[in-house]
């Protein structure tokens, strides 16, 4: 079996490290951005690029219970649902108590952004995630999504001490690269140490293997790499850039670390400005200047493709620069070496700018496409550049209704439902409880029913629930082999919502039933119209489920997931609906 490489079609351009991406879906892939909300959360917007008019859609929100200060997207390897082909979005964000916390969204049915938890304590400002993907086993059909190397992330993030860190491995256990010290490595840097935004290009500079282009270098040695560059803007203004690469001296030529670095300026007519910057910057390697070694005409090397880089102004717009990297072992490669201011982009003041090289046109180079955002805005302004190297924009897209580029609609089942009521439980027996819920009778029946009426049950106010329910009512029921429970409303309701607490059973709906996963922790999942919890100590799983349009009656059965059916499992639910 061969090896494929898992990225998109996209021969040159590095993997992005910003909060704007190009995802798999559909045949040219939309556009996804993840953004604080300036009210609390996180906002999910996205791009149906298969769609003549381009239209943005959004906000998704998600996260509400805590405060970010920025953000960064990748698309990971993970498929909850294999037949699609967009894949898992990842998301880690820097909370305002310096946490460093990990979201997932699954990539079909309800989009359902989960979360995985705090990686690391102690950070600000932005961080950055690139995702260089996979390499798979080939399958006898088809990729195997089973085999494939060890999944490699690359975080960097400000430190609240001063400087920043990059760590790499899985999400789940992340190892530190270093720190890297101005003052003791890099003499072309400025001194400044509290950072507070950061962007990473993995690049192919001084790989081994002499391939010009990411893709060709990671599908013929997946073992190889080029360096990582990390540009880093203080509070102060500067921004500086370091190499994580070979070190070609000492006693082990091929020992990687820090070893590299440089400040960018902004030249002027009167000379250079030192500080020009704010906020968080970012950076690629994109396909300009890009040339394969030619396997036919002798001493043809390859062209490594230009370092594209932007970071918001002190006094307005984005300031783009660039760096021509010339050939496989020239000078030119070299990370000081080549850099040439290209413009200032737009005028307003922003805090932090994020772009991408899209696979748009049918020029030798895609376009660069950029999004840039002040810290209170809700929403973002939009940028490209065309084939004559012209920028356009901004279109500012905002979720004020009077704003150009409108966002067409609230995409997740997690927006506020207005006239959303959950039942006021009274009478519970043994094999039947009744309660009221938009004035009319509701019912569950089944084995082993209990439950709370008078509104002390609290743990449906964790944060997986949507909406959380600081104290309530709720119905516990128990699962035993295939127990069947039936739910009754004396008047058609409208969009069923259900919380379902503790619960370590396979909880199954009719076929057919339209059932959307809200919220849940990591371990509640939902296959088709099964939903299935795990034995984690006093509380198992929990989420919130949706069933859209009119309802009457819902049927369910619940079987434990351990001890083959032969000890019971208890579980809490509690029932909402909108008024029909």
């Amino acid at each position: 079996m061969g090896l494929t490489l898992d990225w998109r079609e996209e021969p040159a351009v590095s993997p992005q490290s910003g909060f704007f991406l190009q995802s798999r879906t559909g045949q040219t892939g939309n556009f996804e951005v993840v953004i604080p909300w300036p009210d609390g959360g996180l906002a999910h917007y996205w791009r149906d690029n298969e769609h003549a008019a381009l239209p943005w859609h959004g906000p998704a929100l998600f996260a509400r219970n805590n405060r970010y200060i920025a953000a960064s997207l990748s698309e990971s390897d993970f498929k909850t649902y294999l037949t699609s082909p967009l894949k898992n979005l990842e998301v880690i964000a820097t909370r305002e108590d310096g946490g460093l916390e990990h979201w997932w969204r699954e990539n079909g049915a309800g989009y359902v952004w989960s979360s995985a938890g705090i990686l690391l304590s102690g950070m600000v400002g932005a961080p950055a995630l690139a995702y260089p993907g996979a390499i798979f086993e080939q399958g006898f059909f088809d990729e195997d999504l089973e085999a494939h190397e060890p999944v490699e992330n690359y975080v960097a993030v400000p430190l609240s001490g001063g400087g920043f860190e990059l760590f790499s491995g899985s999400l789940e256990r992340l190892e530190s690269m270093g720190i890297p010290d101005p003052n003791d490595m890099f003499s072309g840097l400025l001194t400044d140490r509290n950072y507070v935004g950061v962007g990473i290009a993995l690049t192919t500079l001084f790989n081994q293997t002499v391939k010009a282009s990411w893709k060709a270098m990671r599908e013929l040695h997946p073992e190889q790499r080029g360096d990582i560059v990390v540009a880093a803007v203080s509070d102060q203004g500067a921004l500086n850039l370091y190499k994580h690469g070979q070190k070609p001296t000492g006693a082990f030529p091929s020992a990687r670390g820090w070893s590299d670095g440089l400040a960018i300026t902004q030249p002027t007519e009167l000379g250079h400005v030192l500080r020009p910057f704010r906020g968080r910057p970012c950076l690629l390697q994109s396909d300009y200047g890009l040339d394969e070694e030619s396997d036919w005409v002798p001493f043809d090397g390859a062209d490594l493709g230009n370092l594209e880089l932007m970071a918001p102004g002190k006094n307005g717009g984005i300031l783009h620069f660039w760096k021509a990297n010339g050939s496989h072992g020239e000078e030119g490669a070299s990370l000081p070496l080549g850099w040439s201011f290209a413009s200032q982009i737009g005028s307003s003041q922003y805090d932090e700018v994020s772009f991408i090289q899209s696979n748009f046109g049918d020029a030798d180079h895609g376009p660069l496409e950029m999004i840039a955002r002040h810290r209170e805005q809700k929403g973002f302004d939009f940028f490209w550049r065309d084939d004559g190297f012209i920028w356009h924009g901004p279109v500012a897209v905002s979720s004020d209704n009077s704003s150009p580029g409108t966002v067409a609609q609230p995409l997740s089942p997690t927006e506020p439902l207005d006239g959303l009521a959950f039942t006021s439980w009274e009478n519970i027996g043994r094999e039947r409880a009744v309660g009221t819920l938009h004035g009319a009778e509701v019912s569950v029946e089944g084995p082993g029913i209990g439950g709370v009426t008078d509104g002390t049950f609290t743990l449906f106010a964790a944060p997986h629930f949507s909406p959380q329910l600081p104290a309530s009512d709720a119905v516990s029921l128990t699962s035993l082999a295939g127990s069947s429970f039936r739910l009754r409303f004396g008047a058609p309701v409208r969009d069923v919502v259900l919380h379902l607490a503790s619960v370590a059973s396979r909880i199954t709906f009719p076929p057919g039933t339209p059932v959307t996963r809200v919220s849940s922790d990591p371990t509640f999942s939902l296959s088709g119209t099964t939903v299935t919890g795990v034995v984690a100590g006093s509380l198992d799983s929990g989420g919130t489920l949706r069933i859209p349009g009119a309802v009457t009656e819902l049927a369910f059965t619940a079987d434990p997931v351990f001890a083959n059916g032969t000890i019971p499992d208890g579980f809490y639910i509690q029932v909402g609906a909108l008024q029909p």
